[in-house]
């Protein structure tokens, strides 16, 4: 069931009377259809689809393409051609080619705020929509949906939701997909807020207290590290003192998210303390961005993504990570 909040704002010339929707952090598909159905305004839909490839060369990207949203949308790519195939009527295609770049170490770096925002701009998006992100593929067609979601939180946006199972969820139900772009969009006026608090970096992680110690310093101890890959590859390879938490255990087999009992039965039997400021971390900072999502919205556990992850550790300072 959908739920509203009402409120009241003032124009100059007339009184109007808004009905805001209210929506759970992380919703069905029963629900998405009711919104889709009942055509509520200030909602956008979007596809997070997204394909690995190479890493672009760094230099030349950033001479000839960074923050050029216009172009990098024109590109081709396997992720907008899933997306052009078949996608949820109305959903607009997010494509993490632009709005992430390929970093000097990351292998996905943030805009800075005033960059960033002409992109949703481009995409027809509003300060004062409620977002909603589906995906496919990975984590139970949740990985990329969870990295657009953190995406738009470090942004500081607020009304943001995330479709439990994604796409194929959606498919299961036979619920109407589409195919093809969506109608002509007409330019949003999204803006954002620097909200970096709940994302932390290496330089954060290196730097030293006053008694000389860093982040990495204290994983194990007074800080909480987990590794969101599956065990196999935290066992190869992992920051020294993490925890290994692999996100695909908090997904059911259809996709869908576990419930916060579940998730808090699989955190007692791993012996995690979550008492302890926690950061979630992977390789490239896409499954730790779900598992940052997971936790925070349903387990209701603050934490912070370390979003250069393994790829950027292999590139600066191999040596904080052990087997």
């Amino acid at each position: 069931m959908l739920k509203f909040t009402n409120f009241i704002f003032f124009t100059l010339k007339s009184k109007n009377f808004v009905r805001k929707l209210s929506l759970d952090r992380i919703i069905t598909p029963e629900t998405l259809k009711e919104v889709i159905d009942k055509k509520i305004d200030q909602v956008k839909i979007l596809d997070c689809t997204y394909t690995f490839g190479p890493k672009p060369d760094y230099e030349t990207f950033m001479k000839l393409k960074y923050g050029k949203f216009d172009k990098l949308m024109k590109e081709s790519s396997e992720s907008k051609e899933k997306y052009l195939e078949q996608h949820i009527q109305s959903s607009i295609f997010f494509d993490m080619n632009c709005a992430l770049y390929p970093g000097k170490y990351e292998r996905f770096s943030f805009y800075n705020k005033n960059e960033f925002e002409e992109y949703p701009k481009l995409l027809g998006i509003n300060k004062d929509d409620h977002l909603i992100c589906y995906s496919r593929g990975s984590g139970g067609g949740n990985t990329f949906a969870g990295r657009c979601f953190r995406i738009f939180q470090m942004y500081g946006h607020k009304n943001i939701s995330l479709l439990s199972g994604g796409f194929d969820k959606w498919k299961d139900y036979k619920f109407p997909i589409v195919n093809g772009e969506e109608k002509k969009i007409t330019k949003g006026d999204w803006c954002g807020i620097d909200k970096n608090d709940i994302i932390i970096t290496f330089e954060e992680l290196e730097k030293k207290d006053s008694y000389g110690k860093c982040i990495f310093d204290k994983v194990g101890s007074s800080i909480t590290m987990l590794d969101a890959r599956n065990e196999e590859e935290f066992e190869n390879s992992h920051i020294r003192g993490a925890n290994s938490f692999p996100v695909n255990k908090l997904i059911n087999t259809d996709g869908t998210l576990k419930s916060k009992y579940e998730i808090m039965e699989i955190i007692t039997i791993k012996k995690i303390n979550i008492s302890n400021p926690i950061i979630t971390y992977c390789v490239t900072g896409n499954l730790a961005s779900l598992l940052s999502v997971i936790l925070e919205n349903i387990v209701l556990l603050p934490n912070r993504t370390y979003n250069g992850s393994i790829y950027e550790i292999e590139a600066r300072d191999p040596s904080k990570l052990t087997s």
